[in-house]
């Protein structure tokens, strides 16, 4: 029988122990099952015999080690502080982790506390080198060597040491590269500013052709010895250039620099390519911050004229003159339509004032009722206005003398004035010192103040019938009459009141309806008609001869207001004085024929009796009548209108006529107000000229409207006036010549630089001066002329050669001592200057003083601006005349520049052609440049261009000079200011 091997025999099988569970407080990491140890020595008996079932233990072995690395460094995450598990006690191993496998766990606890502490260490490390680094005493290797100390400090393992000394290799390389950079970023830059400190002798007063010359002749060299090549050098000169352009407000031309030759004939962009587009953003950045300063100067100084125009139209409008806003036309001056309706208004202020200062010298001459009411009514409320408010405050505070003196005042002052109107707040002074109802406690101050005028104008019944009318006279009339009959106020004033009571109106009505009142007051009015009781004169002119229409009139008056007031029945004076009051304001006499004329009320008073009655004599002796013939004036409306008939003796002629009386007072106060041989002549003419359609003569508006307010002109022939002299002002301005000068570039403002003596800011303060300052006028082509040259010369304060070698000496802005020659003495003689000291001033000894240079250009330039007028009017006559004064005061600077008026016959009459080319082709200035070349004169031509842009333009191009320096010192605050 085969003895058999016996198979292994297993131990009972037993349920696996299972690991506890133990809470661990932070710790939430999923927890292993427990070591089994008895499975795993089956297992690893099984292996022996079975190969896949090894490789299953190692698969698992793998796995678990994986899971408790994982589980060490997901703790050394939760670590509080890293640094501990390197230097200090193990760290503890988490229940859930097999024994076997508690130093896997360790060694990746710390392997991720190593790589925390080590980011934390070059965070710390790098802080402190920023915060230390520029202390005194700084000495990096030291300071590196004890920060490796202190990363390393307490770290025994190798391994670890080695991570955190990898670290900290890091962040000291990156701390070692920063200090080098910074080494060589300190040497570029004590480099760069060594350079800019060169640079910075270009000055802002240069232009480009003299920073081309100074840099490449001695500013290249030394940057050179930098060790800069000519790229870098470029670059730095842009910069430098840039700040140039900016400290005087934008030089847009300056950057030409760049494109000058040097030596070899590169250019400095040549050198430097990359430069172009930065080139091109200055080039443009200037142009736009100087063409922005330039338009802001501009339009305030077109805001400022606007409200100069408007306060002199309102307070000087003669100063408005066609001259002045000719002037001041441009592109970014006023427009035409603008110059247009300031002119207009103007005008039509100018002669209101006008009207008015005669109106008033007539008021205070007795000549006001010449006037027509409204005027009237103006002058009086001007001249005794305060006097009726004083009035009106005495009369609140109940002063009844003071009231009565003032009434007497304003009465006799409107006698001395010779006003057929009354004073306009006097009469609301009155009308509202009557109430609807009577007071209670009696008249009111201003009531008893109302009554104590009325009673001062008795003696002058014409002004009280201006001042008192209809219920205001018939209540005043009342109280006058009680309080003269001893009534006591109080009772006075209430009787007064009845005569517009309600109750009084009806008792009027039955007392005026009754028999015996109507048999009463017929026998009155039978009086006046049967002429017993007729007064003997209208406003004491005399009795009239048609007594029969005044008669019946007067009876009629009777009858009405009566009616109203029947008491006046029982007082006999006071119906007179009614009735011959009402006459006056009803009735005229016409002194030439005697007769009453009926008139609306509005026309009664002395103007309107004076007027018909010269009327009436030049109706007869232009008619021839005899001595016995008169005219007589039948109403037909109550308006005015008239039938005009002619009677010799008791017989009337067959032919007839119509006549307008407001036409014929007008006509009269104009007789009175207007100068017939001079003024009545002219307009005369004047109307004459409308009537026939053809252009009416310039006349002076304050005769117009004096015309106008005397009833002389009519509105309509007044805006046909004005309309006409507005269409000629701008038919003017149509005519104005075209030059041709075009848009300004604005470029080159500055003057040539002449040696350093150039005062820039003198120079725009005398040019501002000359054109803008006290006395000045923008409409003088003298002074603008004077400006631009100026500018355009620049001031020298002592003698320079001219460019031009044959051209000799200048002086002060471009005054030329060979070209005047004949006149240089007495020239700077009478620009203030000593005789002794002439000779030293003309060989350069001597300077001159601002005011020397401005009287200077002042004592020249009328030779020049005479020369050129004789050769314009010469060549085309008018041509001057339509010229603005800016296109004047161009062609007298060129005539200064060229040093003759005489030698431009032809471009005046290609300008009288209209001809612009051909007459910029005639006055194209040249010069003689540095090099000894005739170039144009391209700046001369933009700085006039200028000048024609307007009055406006000119003075922002003239405070765009100002912003240069004057000197290299100055220069130099401005260089070190922007950096």
């Amino acid at each position: 029988m085969t003895d058999l091997t016996p198979r292994p025999q297993l131990r009972t099988q037993t349920t696996p122990a299972r690991s506890g569970v133990h809470a661990q407080v932070g710790n939430y990491v999923a927890s292993l099952p427990a070591d089994n140890s008895g499975l795993a020595g089956l297992v690893q008996g099984l292996s022996a015999l079975n190969p896949a079932l090894q490789r299953f233990t190692q698969q698992q072995g793998e796995e678990t080690r994986a899971e408790v690395q994982t589980l060490g460094k997901a703790g050394a995450q939760e670590a509080t502080a890293p640094r501990d598990a390197l230097t200090g006690a193990p760290a503890a191993v988490p229940l859930n982790v097999p024994p076997a496998y508690g130093e896997v766990y360790r060694a990746a606890f710390k392997d991720a506390s190593v790589q925390r502490a080590g980011l934390e260490t070059k965070a710390d490390v790098v802080q402190r080198f920023h915060a230390e680094k520029d202390a005194e005493g700084f000495v990096p290797d030291t300071w590196l060597a004890n920060e490796r100390s202190k990363a390393l400090a307490g770290i025994q393992e190798p391994r670890l040491r080695a991570a955190m000394g990898e670290h900290f290799s890091e962040v000291e390389q990156g701390i070692r590269h920063e200090l080098t950079k910074a080494a060589i970023e300190k040497h570029e830059e004590t480099k760069v500013t060594t350079a800019f400190t060169l640079l910075s002798g270009l000055s802002s007063d240069l232009n480009a052709d003299d920073i081309a010359t100074r840099y490449q002749a001695g500013l290249l060299p030394q940057l050179s010895a930098l060790k800069m090549d000519k790229k870098q050098a470029a670059g730095l000169l842009l910069s430098r250039v840039m700040a140039i352009s900016n400290e005087v407000g934008g030089r847009p031309e300056v950057f030409d620099v760049f494109d000058k030759p040097d030596a070899e004939g590169h250019t400095i962009l040549a050198r430097n390519p990359q430069l172009a587009p930065a080139i091109q953003q200055a080039r443009d950045h200037a142009k736009l911050t100087r063409d922005r300063k330039i338009h802001e100067d501009t339009e305030d100084d077109r805001a400022k004229t606007l409200m100069g125009y408007d306060d002199d139209i309102r307070e000087r409008p003669q100063l408005v003159t066609p001259e002045r806003l000719i002037a001041d036309i441009g592109p970014n001056g006023i427009s035409a339509e603008k110059a247009a309706d300031l002119y207009h208004r103007a005008r039509v202020e100018r002669g209101k004032q006008a009207a008015h200062a005669q109106l008033m010298d007539d008021a205070n001459n007795g000549r006001l009722g010449f006037w027509d009411p409204k005027d009237q009514n103006k002058a009086m409320d001007e001249m005794l206005g305060p006097q009726a408010r004083q009035l009106w405050e005495a009369a609140t505070s109940g002063d009844s003398a003071k009231v009565q003196a003032l009434a007497s005042a304003l009465m006799q002052r409107h006698s001395q004035s010779g006003a057929t109107v009354p004073i306009d707040s006097l009469v609301r002074f009155m009308e509202t010192s009557i109430t609807n109802l009577p007071g209670t406690d009696g008249p009111s101050p201003k009531f008893l103040a109302t009554a104590e005028v009325y009673k001062a104008l008795a003696a002058d019944k014409n002004y009280r019938g201006l001042y008192f009318k209809d219920k205001v006279a018939d209540i005043m009339d009342a109280y006058d009459r009680h309080t003269q009959q001893g009534i006591e106020p109080k009772t006075a004033y209430q009787a007064a009141y009845r005569v517009i009571s309600p109750e009084f109106q009806a008792e009027i009505k039955k007392r005026t309806e009754a028999p015996e009142f109507k048999d009463k007051v017929g026998k009155i009015a039978r009086k006046y008609t049967e002429g017993s009781s007729m007064w003997g004169f209208i406003g004491g002119n005399g009795r009239p001869e048609n007594v029969t229409l005044l008669n019946t009139w007067a009876a009629g008056e009777v009858r009405r207001i009566t009616e109203l007031n029947p008491d006046l029945l029982d007082d006999p004076k006071a119906l007179q004085d009614h009735i011959e009051r009402h006459a006056q304001t009803n009735f005229v006499l016409d002194t030439s024929s005697q007769l009453a004329v009926k008139v609306p009320p509005q026309f009664a008073g002395a103007m309107t009796q004076e007027a018909l009655s010269a009327y009436s004599k030049e109706l007869i002796a232009f008619r021839k009548l005899g001595e016995d013939s008169r005219v007589r004036y039948i109403p037909l409306n109550d308006q005015g209108l008239y039938e005009v008939q002619y009677w010799t003796g008791s017989r009337v002629e067959a032919e007839k006529g119509q006549l307008n009386l407001p036409d014929v007072v007008n006509r009269y106060r104009a007789s009175k107000v207007i100068n017939p041989e001079t003024e009545g002549v002219a307009l005369n003419a004047f109307k004459q000229a409308i009537r026939d359609g053809k252009p009416v003569p310039q006349l002076d508006p304050g005769l117009l409207h004096k015309a106008r307010s005397v009833g002389a002109l009519s509105a309509k022939e007044l805006d046909k006036a004005e309309e006409q002299h507005v269409a000629a002002f701008r038919d003017a301005v149509r005519k104005v010549p075209d030059l041709g000068f075009g848009k300004p570039t604005l470029d080159n403002t500055l003057p040539a630089i002449k040696g350093t003596k150039v005062d820039y800011q003198l120079t725009s303060r005398i040019a501002n001066d000359l054109a803008f300052g006290p006395g000045a006028g923008r409409e003088d082509h003298m002074a603008l002329a004077g400006s631009l040259i100026a500018i355009r010369e620049g001031v020298v304060l002592s003698a320079t050669p001219d460019p031009n070698p044959a051209a000799g000496i200048n002086i002060g802005a471009g005054y030329n001592l060979k070209a005047n020659a004949a006149t240089v003495n007495s020239d700077l003689k009478r620009a203030g200057i000593p005789e002794d000291r002439i000779e030293d001033v003309k060989a350069g000894r001597a300077a001159l003083t601002p005011d020397n240079v401005r009287r200077l250009i002042q004592v020249a330039l009328p030779r020049y601006e005479e020369g050129t007028r004789k050769a314009a009017e010469e060549a085309a006559p008018g041509l001057w005349s339509r010229m603005t004064p800016q296109q004047r005061a161009v062609m007298v600077d060129i005539s200064y520049q060229v040093g003759n008026a005489s030698g431009f016959k032809k471009a005046w009459a290609a300008l009288d052609k209209g001809d612009t080319v051909a007459f910029q082709d005639e006055v194209g200035a040249t010069y003689r440049n540095a090099k000894g070349s005739q170039v144009e004169d391209t700046r001369g031509k933009d700085l006039r261009a200028s000048l024609l842009m307007g009055p406006s333009h000119w003075n922002a191009r003239v405070r765009q000079v100002s912003r240069a320096p004057s000197n290299p010192i100055q220069a130099s605050s401005l260089t070190k200011g922007k950096d």
